[in-house]
This record gives C-alpha cells, sequence and structure tokens, in this order.
C-alpha cells in the first residue's frame, strides 16, 4: 500500500508477472484503451468508452500517441501514449478525465508502464481533490526493478534495458477517483500502454505481501537473519551463513537471485548447534484471516530427507506449521511447499528454521504470503470479467492491505 499524510484516500499497488499486460484484479465492470485506433501525433486530444459501450467515458487531453519502438508498444506493434520531459517542446503531462453511468463509481486504474524512470509520476483526483499520488520507479520493488525479466523491452531484443516493463495495478482502498495526470517530471518520456480504468470490490490486491521474496535485491531486502556461532569458532564464524549468491551449486527458479541458508564448517562448535532462522514480520494482518504460505526449497546439496522448519505467529510466539509438499521437484531440485495459516494477530512474522551443523544446507526461493487462490481469471477470461460476467460481488472477501516491515 502507498499512503501519505497530504492524500485523501489510501491505494493499493500490485504488478503483474512479466510480459503480462493486462490486468488478472478481478472488476466488477471495466474497459481497455489500447490507443491503437488513435491517430499518432503531438497534443493529441480524443474521447474513448474503453469498449465499454458507454459504461464508462473518457477524454484524452495532450496525449503524444507513438508507434510502437524501443521505448513501448504492447506486443511490439501499433501505438502508445507517452509524456515527454521538459527538454523537449512537447508538453510534460497529460490528462484523463472519467466519467461512469454505474453508481460505484471508478477506483480501479492499471496500465502497462514500459521503460520506467524516475521522472514518471501518476496523480489521481476526484474533482478537484488530490487523492493519491506516487513516482512509479519508487514504488517497485527490488524484484522488479533488478529482476531481468522486467529489464527490457519484451518484444525489441535491441532494446538496452536497465528500466522496467510491468502492468502495475492501483486501487483506491477508501474512495474514487474521475480525473488521472501522468507526468514527465525531467528528461526522458513517460510511456504506457494498454491502459484500464473500472470498479473493483476488493479493496486491495491479493499480492506477495513479502518483502523480496523472489531474493532478487541481492541483499536480503526485509529479511532477518539470526546465526549461532560455535563456542570456539572464531568471530567471523557464526555457525551458518546466507547467501543470496546465484553461483552456488544450486540454480535460482528464476531471476538471479535465491538465498541459501548454510550450516557452519567447524568441527568444535556446539554440538547439536542451535537452529538458525530467516525470517520477516508482516503487519497490517486481520485476525483470522486464512493466507497461504508459497516457497521452492532445494537441500540436493544436503541429502537432507525433511523439509525446513517453517514457524508463523506473533514475534516471540511462533507455532510450527507443516508444509504440504506441491507435486515432484522439478529439473534442477526444487521442491514446491504450500502452507495454511491463520492470523492470529495483526503483527505477525514468517521464519524458516535450519539446523546450523556441518553439512546442512538450502536453497530458498521465490517464497510468498498471500490470500488463497479464489480464481483470479486466466487473461484469456478477462473480457468476461471486465463485463460484469464473472459472479464475484460479496463473494470475495475484501481485505485490507498488509505491509511487509
Amino acid at each position: 500500500m502507498a499512503a501519505g499524510a497530504a492524500w485523501a484516500d489510501t491505494f493499493s499497488l500490485s504488478y503483474e508477472p512479466p510480459a503480462v499486460t493486462k490486468t488478472t484484479v478481478p472488476l466488477t465492470y471495466g474497459g481497455l484503451e489500447t490507443f491503437d485506433k488513435q491517430t499518432p501525433g503531438n497534443f493529441e486530444t480524443f474521447d474513448t468508452n474503453f469498449d465499454t459501450g458507454g459504461k464508462i467515458s473518457g477524454a484524452y487531453t495532450n496525449v503524444i500517441v507513438k508507434p510502437a519502438d524501443l521505448f513501448g508498444g504492447v506486443g511490439g506493434t501499433g501505438y502508445y501514449a507517452d509524456a515527454l520531459g521538459f527538454d523537449t517542446m512537447e508538453p510534460t503531462s497529460y490528462s484523463l478525465n472519467l466519467s461512469t453511468t454505474n453508481a460505484g463509481g471508478l477506483n480501479y486504474f492499471g496500465a502497462y508502464m514500459m521503460a520506467v524512470d524516475h521522472a514518471n509520476q501518476i496523480t489521481f483526483y476526484n474533482g478537484t481533490t488530490e487523492v493519491g499520488s506516487f513516482n512509479l520507479l519508487s514504488q517497485l520493488p527490488p524484484s522488479i526493478t533488478r529482476n531481468p525479466k522486467y529489464d527490457r523491452n519484451p518484444w525489441r531484443p535491441d532494446n538496452l534495458g536497465g528500466q522496467p516493463f510491468v502492468f502495475v495495478n492501483f486501487i483506491d482502498t477508501t474512495g474514487t477517483f474521475d480525473r488521472v495526470v501522468f507526468s514527465e517530471t525531467d528528461e526522458g518520456g513517460f510511456e504506457s500502454d494498454n491502459q484500464m480504468v473500472g470498479l473493483t470490490t476488493l479493496d486491495s490486491v491479493s499480492g506477495n505481501l513479502l518483502v523480496d521474496g523472489s531474493f532478487d535485491s541481492g541483499a536480503l531486502t526485509g529479511w532477518t537473519e539470526k546465526s549461532y556461532p560455535g563456542s570456539e569458532a572464531a568471530a567471523s564464524s557464526t555457525g551458518f551463513d546466507i547467501q543470496t549468491d546465484g553461483k552456488d551449486r544450486v540454480t535460482p527458479t528464476d531471476g538471479a537471485w535465491f538465498a541459501r541458508l548454510v550450516g557452519s564448517g567447524c568441527k568444535h562448535c556446539l554440538h547439536p548447534a542451535p537452529n538458525g532462522n530467516l525470517s520477516q514480520t508482516v503487519s497490517g494482518l486481520k485476525v483470522g484471516e486464512h493466507l497461504t504460505l508459497i516457497y521452492y526449497e532445494n537441500d540436493t546439496d544436503s541429502g537432507r530427507s525433511a523439509p525446513l522448519d517453517v514457524k508463523f505467529g506473533a514475534p516471540g510466539d511462533l507455532e510450527r506449521y507443516t508444509p504440504t509438499a506441491i507435486g515432484a521437484p522439478n529439473a534442477g531440485g526444487w521442491q514446491k511447499y504450500e502452507v495454511s495459516i491463520v492470523a492470529d494477530a495483526p503483527k505477525e512474522t514468517v521464519s524458516f528454521q535450519f539446523q546450523t551443523a556441518p553439512g546442512y544446507f538450502y536453497g530458498l526461493d521465490d517464497v510468498s504470503l498471500v490470500d488463497p487462490p479464489f480464481g483470479v481469471p486466466e487473461p484469456a477470461n478477462w473480457v468476461l470479467m471486465v463485463m460484469g460476467l464473472g459472479l464475484l460481488g460479496g463473494t470475495l472477501r475484501a481485505k485490507r492491505l498488509k505491509a511487509a516491515v
């Protein structure tokens, strides 16, 4: 969730997988503007109904409509929207004014954001009131900004990379909006395509509540490691080590990194060695809320037959859970596990515990804490969702956004 003291509303943000160019957020009603039917050029002003038959109306002002190139264009074809920086003769921002015939208003906006840079700013208004504003690059987690799968234009291999391409979902969890302003505050451009608007009954997105669950930050961002020196170990020997080293013998499941939990090689350390752990605390949970912990483990190097110990609960009062193996390990030795969890407090800790004796080491990757799956549609079924044919309504249990700390 992103929040600001000067904002009138609270927003929830989430991100689609690499190269996914439409939302998987279930919408009660909504629509899509691809820009492919618009006239390319600068300072363009045009109206759209987002292919909703008039249920939603939008008016773009001063938008630059450009043919697909290195910096944008879903599929590498058609047109996309842009705002260029102040070093050009083009406007530095454009606006989208919205209205709907539905009494519920509009609380959802999403777009495939392309070549995201530090100067891309998106602002939401209700009338003249600014209800939320985001510097786009600062809202992207390291699992996106440091992940090569998001790093470049997926349809242009000649793109140099270094700027993320990702579909971003914005949900106004406490109100609605009727205007969106896209600004480029420095030299460069704010490129986007497949802009979507609508209403969702969710007050946040069922995304990963953990920070850097893919470990692609390369720095264990958001995680806490606890080590135990052997009684006769040197100060630099911690009984175990946690490495995010893609050069280890275990190959990451995706991206460039994974966490490797390694037992001490110290022959004179205390035996049995105390358990080490890698943990992260999540706040903003609802008591009684059902969650699913999903992760991949690789212990082919250690030859250990039992999985990592998984604990969850209030800080200082963790309860052990038994993980369920999902399918068989893949060719690289990675086994998927799931754990069903019920939150007992607003603030809880996820902990992976392991023995720190010599010869014990494990790979851990793609860790996520999410609401149990509720049948998020495949992209091919998205049209049915936005036309309101999915029986969603009150059957989806809304949840407040959680912030991982």
